[in-house]
C-alpha cells in the first residue's frame, strides 16, 4: 500500500507502514501523485524549497535531459516503468517521459501542456498548445506522433 498521509499539517508519502519525511536526505514539504511502480518502488512528486520535483525510489529528479525542472505535475509511471507527466522548463510546461522532454510534436513547437496520461502501450497523450491553439496529442516516439484538433 502506498499514498500520502497528513502529519502535523504536512503531507508525506508513505509506503507500507513507513512515512517518508526525507528523500535522498532532503526534507519533503508536500507530496502528490504518490504511487508504486511495477518494481514496487515509490514514485510521485514532492515539494522541496517551494519547487515541485518528480521522484522515484530514493531519487528526487531535479533535471531531465540536462534541463532544470521548475515545476511538475501529472506524474505517473508508464507500463514500461518510466516516469511521465509534465515539467516546467524556462517557464513552459512540456510533456516528458523517462529522460526526454517533448518540446515539439508533429513538427509543431509546444507552448504548454496539460492532462498528461499514458495508454497501456506507453503512448503519451494529453493536450498541448501550439500556435496559441489547444490540441490533443498522441506521442509514441520521435517517429510516431500526431496532433488532433479539439
Amino acid at each position: 500500500m502506498a499514498g500520502s498521509v497528513r502529519v502535523n499539517g504536512v503531507w508525506y508519502p508513505f509506503h507500507g507502514n513507513e512515512i517518508i519525511k526525507t528523500i535522498a536526505k532532503v526534507k519533503i514539504e508536500y507530496c502528490d501523485y504518490i504511487h508504486t511502480q511495477p518494481n514496487n518502488d515509490l514514485a510521485g512528486r514532492v515539494q522541496v524549497n517551494g519547487v515541485w520535483y518528480p521522484f522515484h525510489s530514493n531519487e528526487i529528479i531535479k533535471t531531465i535531459a540536462g534541463e532544470t525542472i521548475e515545476n511538475c505535475n501529472y506524474i505517473h509511471t508508464q507500463p514500461n516503468g518510466e516516469l511521465a507527466g509534465r515539467v516546467m522548463v524556462n517557464g513552459v510546461m512540456y510533456p516528458f517521459h523517462g529522460n526526454e522532454i517533448i518540446k515539439t510534436i508533429a513538427g509543431e513547437k509546444v507552448e504548454g501542456c496539460s492532462d498528461i496520461r499514458s495508454l497501456p502501450d506507453n503512448t503519451l497523450t494529453g493536450k498541448v498548445w501550439v500556435n496559441g491553439v489547444s490540441r490533443n496529442f498522441l506521442w509514441q516516439s520521435d517517429e510516431k506522433q500526431v496532433l488532433v484538433d479539439i
